[in-house]
């Protein structure tokens, strides 16, 4: 025992220092499969193609980009792109960018589908679909439903998988019409950051504006299946050889959920040239409701009108205990501060229909005086003021604008510890 015991210790130690030199990988539990966009520092700065139908689905876009944009790693653009109806449902993707798209995909099953193009780990392209055929029934129909799955869908073209026990856009079992899961929330920001905290050798994002140089990857037919109980997902993967792929994650929309017949799908078309290899399911994919064809469409057939969102059909009245041109967008309400070692994140409620912007001010002398800092796109709902000085205290104000006038919010002031 006097003989064992030494080696004891020393074996002891040895493991101590290696579990020391070990990364911390203990707030790493959602990325998809350690899938990113290679770039040589940060942020990363990916630009982001609207090919989306309406100003609706635009401002939707622009808002969850800016959602996503809090994060410390991203500061993503959307860029304009084309909103002609062949192209929406092709969706083509862009060599080192990512493409948005809706369009009536059909009774596919599906409400979104996020699918990435990948040499290695790394993504060089990815394309967000989204699915009149089942937004434009009653179940879907809410801006809370449309935000939350294109939210995820986006989410997933960075390197995301779901989060499936917390209140976050990427939970893909829960919160379809809950406010509550239309945005990422903490760990996902911090999972982002965990998979971009290295920085790589070369880059795989485009920078130029008027570059679309069409992907050179051949991606097959989307999944075709059944709603679900329950909604859920499905990853599919197509491999092209050659360390190359094509991954796609699938939204399904909730069976328990669809009420009604959505519009007709039209017939498939016959492609002249030989389809490449099917999709093959990962063993989390559920056989039975996976696979009933591999085609879709070939023409679009139009949602006669779509279906307008919750927020937008319904007037919201200022508040008379605000001060507000009657014209000007609803009250900002609801602020909160919260301050985080050299940051402030704001929250607000978000109560406005008609506003073209929201804008954050700040004072650092009570509100005697106000600066700018920050413009943000419709629907927004936070944001994160970056880089105070301990000791200072600093005010917020939240402003809805647009061409009638702002808005005010009340101030909130905080003290950065």
């Amino acid at each position: 025992m006097q003989r064992l015991f030494p080696r004891l210790v020393v074996l002891m130690f040895s493991a101590l220092v290696v579990a020391a030199a070990l990364p911390n990988v203990t707030g790493a539990s959602h990325s998809w499969g350690g899938y990113h966009w290679a770039r040589t520092a940060n942020p990363t700065r990916i630009q982001i193609i609207d090919s989306m139908s309406t100003t609706t689905w635009r401002s939707r876009l622009a808002a969850v980009n800016a959602d996503w944009n809090t994060s410390a790693v991203l500061e993503n653009a959307v860029v304009d792109g084309s909103a002609d109806p062949t192209l929406r449902k092709q969706c083509p993707a862009v060599n080192g960018k990512i493409r948005a798209c809706n369009a009536n995909y059909g009774a596919s099953g599906w409400l979104g589908l996020a699918s990435i193009h990948t040499v290695g780990s790394h993504i060089v392209d990815g394309t967000v679909k989204m699915n009149n055929y089942y937004f434009a029934q009653a179940a879907y129909s809410s801006s809370a439903s449309r935000r939350h799955v294109f939210c995820q869908e986006l989410g997933h073209t960075f390197g995301l998988d779901h989060n499936r026990t917390a209140v976050t856009c990427m939970n893909d079992v829960a919160g379809a019409n809950d406010p509550a899961y239309q945005y990422p929330n903490a760990h996902d920001y911090n999972e982002l950051q965990a998979v971009y905290s290295h920085a790589d050798g070369s880059t795989t994002i485009q920078q130029a504006v008027s570059a679309e140089s069409a992907s050179t990857a051949k991606r097959g037919p989307d999944p075709v299946g059944k709603p679900r109980k329950g909604g859920g997902s499905s990853h599919f993967v197509t491999d092209l050889g050659n360390n190359e792929q094509i991954v796609t994650f699938v939204a399904w929309a909730d069976s328990n959920l669809i009420t009604e017949e959505g519009p007709p799908a039209t017939a498939a078309a016959a492609t002249a040239s030989a389809p490449p290899a099917a999709p093959t399911k990962d063993a989390s994919t559920r056989q039975a409701d996976a696979d009933q064809a591999t085609t879709i469409p070939a023409e679009e057939t139009p949602v006669a009108t779509e279906a307008p969102d919750q927020a937008e059909a319904t007037a919201t009245t200022v508040p008379t205990t605000e001060q507000a041109d009657a014209a000007a967008p609803a009250v900002p309400t609801d602020l909160v501060v919260t301050v985080t070692g050299d940051h402030a994140d704001l929250q607000w409620t978000d109560q406005a229909t008609d506003e073209t912007a929201y804008r954050v001010d700040r004072s650092t002398n009570g509100g005697q005086s106000w600066k700018k800092i920050a413009k943000l796109d419709v629907d927004s709902n936070h944001y994160r003021d970056r880089g105070l000085k301990t000791g200072t205290t600093v005010t917020y104000r939240i402003a809805a604008v647009n061409a009638a006038g702002a808005s005010l919010s009340e101030p909130f002031s905080v003290t950065v510890p």
